[in-house]
């Protein structure tokens, strides 16, 4: 409570929409409460204890009262003009009231009439200064007239003092009034370009991954209409022929590609391209250089042309003009050269994300179409391990292998519970429920690829760890490898037994003296080593270059057939 009223009475809980306004606010609220106090140390103080209070007391005491009242609630309501105008009154009451009761003007005068004359130094502008200047002056003269001519001293001229105070006050007014303005000038001043930057920083340097060139060359001239109330803003940027070829102008919401006529090139005679070269802003009015100003649209007076840089690599220019005569001041040629470098590396950064875009682009079509073949390679691997099972598996003459550890023997199984098809389809290890007992079903994979399945028996009140699953996990895939490893192996086997045998016939049929002889020792050799019931071998007569010549036919078991051949 005690905290929420002190920050009442003695600060300003809603801020200004300047630090000026604010400075000001403060500083009056800062005067009233002293006013306040320098009262209550004269009135409880000296006039109080000493049985001075009268009425002109009395009467001096409300005022000031009233005074710092309506000040203190001016200030609150925000109206601070007002509140500045109202304190230096109250203080030109207190410092008149003072000389009214003093004897004759003297030095002491000096130090009342300060008072008020260096707070509207403080609070007013130059108008405000000079106008209390005179108030002060002719309270001097006044109460000259009005002093007690008795009580003056005998032998002094009491106008010579008076000439002297108002001869300071005079200086003070003027020199205050001189520098009033300037001050504020340049406070406002100082916000101004303060605004402007932080408007750059916000607003115009504001950019998403979604915002393109046009966006950010609209918001800057908008912003530079908005700001400098400049007539018209054109923006022009470089190519990478080192061209002026593409123009955004102010209240167009488009990028407009130049014709070859209207193309500005670097090496070329204009401001433009003076500016890019020496990346300088370079001022011109129509009055100085009407050759320079070709290029200003009707009526306009004076203009500027500010580079776009990003590091020492220019990217286009600002074309600023403006019908007013003025040149631009030079405070505002380095704001205009901040935002010139803010929107290069705008710029810039926008041009690196649209590559960096294209690049991600292609990159992702890329890894799309090896996505693709991946995909299709593994179709192809699982096709490959399914058919080369299969195969296998056919040869045996059946389409399952499985066996069973029951008591204390293993068992052919050749129907694969549904457990284990289920573990097959989903391809991860889960716990079953079956006659009692608890199923841990671990799918067998191949390189990727489901082979089979196996499942463990354990006692239903039996806890499985993650553990125990990780170890089913490992002992499947050890066997998914094994079974693999030994498929190869024996494939090869019998691939190195069919070559050996296929070389040892080879053998025996090179040592054939003839070919009736060879012939016949091929139908017997193939019979024993094929396992066949019957082996046949027949040559057609019209491969041979002979006409009229036919080599016999043979069979196991039987003489050459007299046409050649056999059946």
């Amino acid at each position: 409570m005690f905290a929420q009223i002190s920050r009442y009475l003695f600060s300003i809980q809603t801020p200004f929409e300047d630090p000026f306004t604010q400075q000001r606010a403060q500083a009056i609220l800062a005067a009233v409460w002293t006013v306040v106090a320098i009262w209550a140390v004269w009135f409880f103080g000296l006039s109080v204890p000493t049985s001075s209070v009268t009425t002109t007391t009395l009467f001096a005491s409300g005022a000031i009262l009233l005074f710092a009242v309506a000040t203190f609630l001016l200030v609150k309501a925000r109206r601070i003009d007002l509140a500045s105008t109202v304190l230096v009154g109250a203080l030109t009451f207190i410092s008149l009231g003072v000389l009214y009761f003093l004897p004759q003007v003297n030095p002491r005068f000096i130090l009342i009439i300060m008072l008020p004359l260096v707070t509207a130094g403080v609070l007013f502008n130059q108008q405000g200064i000079i106008s209390m200047g005179l108030i002060l002056g002719l309270s001097v003269l006044l109460v000259e007239l009005v002093a007690n001519p008795q009580s003056a001293d005998i032998g002094r001229n009491p106008f010579t003092d008076a000439a002297q105070i108002l001869l300071i006050i005079g200086l003070a007014t003027a020199i205050l009034a001189l520098f009033a303005n300037r001050r504020q000038e340049i406070a406002r001043s100082s916000l101004r370009d303060l605004e402007r930057l932080r408007t750059i920083f916000q607003t115009v340097s504001r950019v998403s991954p979604q915002t393109t060139q046009e966006q950010i060359l609209q918001q800057t001239t908008r912003f530079l209409r908005d700001a400098f109330q400049y007539d018209s803003v054109q923006i022009y940027l470089l190519d990478e022929s080192e061209r002026l070829s593409r123009r955004l102008r102010s209240g167009v919401q488009e990028m407009e590609v130049l014709g070859d006529d209207d193309v500005i090139k670097t090496g070329d005679t204009h401001i433009f391209a003076d500016a890019i070269r020496l990346q300088q802003p370079i001022q011109v009015a129509i009055q100085d250089n009407p050759a320079q100003a070709r290029h200003f649209l009707p009526a306009i007076q004076q203009g500027i042309v500010v580079p776009i840089v990003h590091r020492n690599r220019s990217l286009g220019v600002m074309d600023i003009q403006s019908v007013q005569p003025n040149r631009i001041q030079a405070k505002d040629v380095d704001v205009l050269r901040i935002l010139a470098d803010e929107l290069g590396t705008l710029l810039y950064l926008l041009s690196h994300i649209e590559h960096l875009t294209h690049d991600l682009s292609d990159r992702e079509a890329l890894a799309n179409r090896l996505q693709t073949q991946l995909t299709s390679l593994q179709a192809q691997r699982q096709q490959l391990i399914s058919r080369t099972w299969s195969d296998y598996i056919g040869k045996r003459g059946q389409e399952a292998i499985g066996f069973d550890l029951e008591g204390s023997g293993i068992r052919y199984a050749d129907e694969i519970p549904e457990t284990m098809q289920q573990a097959m389809q989903r391809g991860e290890v889960f716990v079953s429920y079956e006659n009692n007992e608890k199923l841990i079903n671990v799918p067998i994979r191949v390189r990727g690829e489901t082979l089979g399945a196996m499942n463990f028996s354990v006692p239903v009140d039996q806890v499985v760890t993650e553990k125990q699953m990780d170890l089913a996990r490992t002992i499947a895939v050890r066997l998914g490898s094994a079974l693999e490893g030994t498929r190869l192996l024996e494939q090869t086997r019998a691939q190195a037994a069919r070559e050996s045998k296929a070389a040892e016939v080879a053998d025996m049929l090179i040592g054939a003296t003839n070919v009736d002889a060879l012939l016949s020792e091929a139908v017997t050799s193939f019979n024993e080593a094929l396992g066949a019931i019957q082996t046949q071998i027949f040559v057609e007569p019209k491969r041979l270059p002979q006409d009229g010549y036919t080599l016999p036919g043979y069979s196991n078991g039987h003489e050459p057939s007299s046409n050649g051949g056999s059946s």
